[in-house]
């Protein structure tokens, strides 16, 4: 049942003559003192006889949605109420409507039934509705369902106290007619007066429920194009509300297209096609969502032309020197349009360029939603013959055909999303820019970890090489440096890839992208930041959530100092045997200016001395006594005994440095 709702008087009173409908909405309204399920209360909302009656009669375990405005139980979900021997649902009903008219006291003299209904599923229930002097009560309704011998369900929507109508009617049908017309700017002529329908509507007046008697004026238009309604007062003329009662027909539909998920070299999937544009030509203008659906309104029944391309809000493919491809056909109302870019319709780097750079718009947007550099419709540029390169140009991303070096680049989403990603970086930075090396590694990590995969360019390469660049990689900065920003560019993409393995894909990414807006122009100062973007109290001397793991990724690529071990070789223990307990001293230097928690752990020959101890190391120089014991399975002669310190990272031991002396066992 679609119940639609009126506001209390007062609401209703400052409408005046405004046009209070959109066309094209529903009936949808405000709640009505009988409907306002927003008024929903708990069980000691309701009045105490009530209360008594429900326990006694209903049981144990039932649930009660209460109408703070007439104080009655609006729905009542029995768990333990059955029918008595050969009763029915109608018979239970009308012997409780007189109960209950002696509890509130309800009007329930004029009651009409409704509608009795079985369903397929063994549920059946009775409808009735109130009346008020012979006139239908809007939205007022009592109900009872039940499922074999089982009561499961009470409406009581009702306007209580046995009303009387108050004032009395003094506006005609007629009046009604021109009241509604000249609220909507209608034409008065064009309104049957016989189709004008009397209602008693439930407001609330000082408080109290109360019934007017109000005209409900209907505007139909040409083959029910225009069907809307407006409720008159029928003792001031005031309207009260006016709504539309069509329930529109739309074509309903998704954009879909054989795309490349990673590489143009394996077989294509079809995937859904984000934000696409579709058009019902004279109609309406509708765009998919993320799972590339659409709903498109169109006037009625009947069949339209529809035309879409390969362009929605975030993107816009183009073919170099080429027609943009464009679909075009019939939609009926009504009916499921589903709309395939297969390989027939569109080119594969179309299709992909598409695909990708929308998905990447929508993969940036969920992490940061305020981000708007990128929201307009970019230009996708494709298929640009003999050019063996992608760029991005400042507002649009372009992809090169292939030519000696690489195949169709638009048919790689490592490429898409890396170009893609300059526009973002280019955005976030505005006039400042980071160095060529950054921008190339920052595009080179979000293509890498959207793809969850460290090689970029798998599969494009023409002299048959695996892929084109790694991330995953132990370059170090300033050492590995060439002067070419995307080799630069691996030392920082290394990095974030390090910090993704220590922290997973989630943090790091939300990591990575925040501190861009600290706009480091190096490597090295973009380290800091990251720990800066990490930190959650202002204070980096007390270190940061993930700061530990963090310091051990950049400072295993040289960007930021690294624990050291500097203690000479200590003087050897005296010989020891099997289960003795041993000792000695490293020193350890901590070059940042906040404390560092520390793995230190041992190697003996060929298997572990039991010792693996976390310290803390502040800033500065400090003395830790590393203790354990001989292995009882260690064999009698000399063993070398490394130690070895580094950040402490669960995931990964990374030794930052190693000491070393000769144990000699007996």
């Amino acid at each position: 049942m679609n119940l639609r709702f009126l506001p209390a008087i007062a609401i209703l009173a400052a409408i005046g003559s405004a046009h209070a409908f959109a066309p094209g909405r529903s009936d949808e309204r405000r709640p009505n003192a009988l409907n306002d399920f927003s008024a929903a209360e708990p069980l000691a909302s309701g009045s105490a006889v009530w209360r008594t009656w429900i326990d006694s009669e209903i049981g144990s375990g039932h649930r009660v949605v209460w109408n703070r405005h007439t104080g009655l139980a609006s729905r009542i979900y029995p768990q333990s109420t059955e029918l008595g021997r050969d009763q029915r649902v109608e018979d239970w009903l009308s012997e409780h409507l007189d109960t209950w008219a002696e509890l509130a006291p309800l009007a329930v003299d004029d009651l009409r039934l409704v509608s009795h209904e079985h369903d397929a599923r063994g549920l059946e229930i009775v409808h009735l509705r109130q009346f008020v002097r012979g006139v239908p009560v809007e939205d007022s309704h009592v109900g009872v369902a039940a499922r074999g011998r089982k009561i499961v369900w009470i409406a009581l929507d009702l306007i209580p106290n046995a009303p009387e109508l108050t004032p009395a009617q003094r506006i005609t049908s007629a009046q009604a007619v021109r009241i509604a017309a000249h609220h909507l700017g209608a034409d008065a002529n064009e309104i049957d007066t016989a189709s004008v329908e009397r209602l008693v509507v439930p407001v609330l007046d000082a408080g109290a429920v109360t019934p007017r008697l109000a005209l409900r004026v209907p505007i139909v238009g040409p083959r029910k194009m225009r069907n809307l309604r407006v409720l008159v007062d029928a003792a001031d003329g005031r309207v009260l509300d006016a709504w539309d009662a069509n329930r529109y027909i739309d074509v309903p539909g998704r954009i879909t297209g054989l795309v490349y998920p990673e590489y143009g070299i394996d077989p294509g999937v079809s995937a859904p096609l984000p934000h696409a544009k579709m058009e019902i030509v004279g109609q309406s203008v509708a765009y998919t969502d993320a799972d590339g659906f659409f709903t498109a309104p169109v006037d009625g029944p009947g069949s339209y032309t529809y035309k879409t391309k390969l362009r929605g809000l975030w993107a816009k493919a183009d073919e170099f020197l080429a027609i943009d491809p464009k679909r075009s056909g019939d939609a009926t109302a009504g009916d499921s349009l589903l709309v395939d870019w297969d390989g027939s319709k569109a080119e594969k780097d179309q299709r992909n360029g598409y695909y990708h750079a929308t998905q990447q718009h929508d993969f940036i947007k969920a992490i940061d939603p305020d981000f708007t550099g990128t929201d307009y419709q970019m230009n996708v540029r494709v298929g640009i013959g003999f050019m063996d390169n992608a760029f991005w140009d400042g507002f649009g991303i372009n992809f090169g055909a292939g030519r000696n070096l690489f195949r169709n680049l638009a048919e790689y989403s490592d490429v898409v999303l890396h170009e893609y990603t300059h526009g973002t970086t280019d955005r976030i930075y505005g006039f400042l820019q980071p160095s060529s090396a950054m921008h190339e590694g920052f595009s080179d990590y979000w293509a890498c970890t959207v793809n969850d995969d460290p090689q970029v360019g798998e599969g494009m390469m023409l002299n048959g090489d695996p892929y084109l660049r790694t991330i995953e990689n132990d370059k170090v900065y300033p050492d590995d440096l060439v002067g070419e920003g995307h080799i630069d560019g691996e030392i920082i993409a290394g990095a974030m890839w390090d910090t993704r393995l220590a922290l997973g894909a989630t943090s790091a990414d939300d990591i990575f992208h925040f501190a861009r807006y600290l706009k480091a122009k190096k490597m090295d100062v973009y380290a800091i930041d990251v720990l800066i973007t990490d930190d959650d109290d202002g204070n980096l001397l007390n270190g940061t959530p993930h700061g530990s793991r963090i310091h051990q990724a950049f400072s295993h690529h040289g960007l930021l100092d690294a624990i050291d071990l500097v203690l000479a070789v200590p003087e050897p223990p005296a010989p020891l045997s099997p289960g003795d307990a041993v000792s000695w001293e490293v020193e350890l230097s901590n070059g940042d200016a906040w404390d560092h928690a520390v793995d230190i752990w041992v190697e003996a020959g060929p298997f572990l001395v039991e010792v693996d101890q976390d310290v803390v190391v502040p800033p500065g120089s400090s003395t830790v006594t590393v203790s354990g014991t001989v292995p009882a399975n260690a064999p009698v002669g000399s063993i070398s005994v490394s130690t070895w310190a580094g950040i402490s990272a669960p995931e990964r031991h990374v030794p930052s440095a190693t000491t070393a002396f000769v144990l000699s066992i007996e």
